[in-house]
């Protein structure tokens, strides 16, 4: 009897540890899918250098286009309200948010920060 007990206990924890492990990553995997979902979608901005309208487009993947080119690069950080993108140049993009929303993106390379207005 002690042995079969002993094996239903064992057993038991051993389930806890890995259901426990797999709870803790479906909870980071929700949190993080929750902050993508903040960033997805389509914004407009204007650019005053270039004296015209912008499309800034976030996929599910957090892959950024602007005006339908793909920036290329990797997310160095995404938070509540920060997506920051390294592209492969080097140079840092930041877009901004509320708590609802995208508001604002910062190009490193122009050193200009765009309002956003959702398109």
């Amino acid at each position: 009897m002690k042995k079969g007990w002993v094996a239903v206990f064992g057993a038991s924890i051993v389930g806890t540890i890995i259901g426990g492990s797999m709870f803790k990553r479906n909870k980071k995997d929700t949190a993080i899918n929750t902050l993508k979902d903040k960033f997805i979608g389509s914004w407009s901005f204007s650019s005053t250098k270039q004296k015209r309208q912008h499309i800034l487009r976030i996929d599910e993947n957090l892959v950024l286009s602007i005006d339908n080119l793909v920036v290329t690069g990797t997310v160095v950080e995404l938070s509540q309200y920060r997506l920051v993108i390294r592209d492969h140049y080097g140079y840092q993009i930041t877009v901004c948010a509320d708590d609802k929303h995208p508001v604002s993106i910062l190009d490193e390379t122009d050193d200009e920060i765009y309002s956003l207005i959702r398109a």
